[in-house]
């Protein structure tokens, strides 16, 4: 066996290393995004579910002062008035905002494929080469 043809095998072992290794990275960068997309449909679940026991709570309870004001204070009135409003602003401009927003980005595969060289690539061209150097 020569240096020269000793490097060629050498530097095909390391390429190939080097694609398992962009392979594993790739796969890993997948499997976080799968993870972090499966948390973000969790909070939209919750979120919206949140908002379905939510907001008629609240819009029962300020209803109920503000039909039967003449039982309470003008300011207890005008709080729940003021509560009512900005609590269904805030709670259907967040569930509007995480739930129907744009959320994150579809899967998809990550980066280029790795490009290996013929030579690595074949293992019938690497058996073919090494049965003529015998």
């Amino acid at each position: 066996m020569t240096p020269e043809s000793s490097g060629g095998v050498v530097g095909e072992e390391i390429e190939l290393l080097r694609a398992q290794e962009q392979l594993r990275q790739m796969q890993e960068t997948f499997d976080q995004r799968k993870r972090q997309d499966g948390r973000w449909f969790l909070l939209k679940l919750v979120m919206g579910w949140t908002s379905v026991v939510l907001l008629p709570g609240i819009a029962f309870t300020s209803g109920w002062v503000i039909f039967n004001h003449q039982n309470f204070s003008s300011t207890t009135v005008a709080a729940v008035t003021a509560a009512l409003l900005v609590d269904t602003l805030g709670l259907v401009l967040s569930v509007w905002r995480l739930v129907l927003g744009k959320g994150p980005d579809p899967l998809q595969p990550i980066g280029d494929t790795p490009v290996l060289s013929a030579a690595v690539a074949s293992p019938s061209t690497q058996t073919a080469r090494r049965r003529t150097k015998r």
